[in-house]
Formats: C-alpha cells, sequence, structure tokens
C-alpha cells in the first residue's frame, strides 16, 4: 500500500520561473518607382536596372531590377534582388517585395531573408 504522506509530497506546486529576450530590430520602407516599365521589357535576359542606395539600420543597400530575368530558367518573368552594398558581416534581414500595376494595387508579393 502506498505512503500517504509520499503522494502529498507530489501535489505540491513547482515554482514557476520565466524570461524573454529581446531582439533589436529596424523596420523600414523603400519605395523603387520604374517609370515606363513597359520600356524596360526586351532589354535582355541578366541585364537589369537598380534602385538607389539606401540605408537601414546602418547598412547600405540597393534593389535590383531584371525585367527579363536573371537567367534562363526565369526567363519571361521580372526578377528582383535586395543587394547589400558594401560589408554587412553578421546581418540578418527579413523583406518583403511588391509590385504595384499602375492602378497602385498589389500585382504580386514576395517575402524573403538574407543571412
Amino acid at each position: 500500500m502506498a505512503d500517504a504522506s509520499a503522494s502529498s509530497a507530489n501535489d505540491q506546486s513547482l515554482p514557476e520561473t520565466s524570461s524573454s529576450c529581446l531582439t533589436q530590430a529596424t523596420t523600414a520602407a523603400h519605395n523603387f518607382e520604374v517609370i515606363n516599365f513597359p520600356l524596360l521589357e526586351g532589354m535582355g535576359l541578366g541585364k537589369f536596372v537598380t534602385s538607389r542606395n539606401f540605408s537601414v539600420g546602418g547598412c547600405h543597400w540597393m534593389i535590383e531590377l531584371f525585367p527579363d530575368g536573371d537567367k534562363a530558367d526565369s526567363k519571361a518573368h521580372v526578377s528582383a534582388y535586395l543587394s547589400p552594398q558594401g560589408e554587412q558581416a553578421g546581418e540578418r534581414v527579413k523583406f518583403s517585395l511588391s509590385i504595384l500595376g499602375k492602378d497602385g494595387q498589389v500585382a504580386e508579393q514576395q517575402n524573403g531573408q538574407k543571412n
């Protein structure tokens, strides 16, 4: 037969602890408007236009836009990249890219990460 004093010891509440971690982050937006985009179509596979350099959280970036795709398997599709400028060692980035149509509505949205 079980000892009644042993079961009452198991019924006691365990002490509860907690902790948290605050990750420093910077949120920003950069608008890159491509005026008369149809004039860029047909410029060739692997050819691109760029945004101006912009800075977020002390790091410098540029958007590269390939109207006819960047490589053979992306032919007939627009490719876009967030490109680091200079040393970005150790920086982790989450980003989203939205392509707006002539009406200003989102035509396509992509999310990505860079380590």
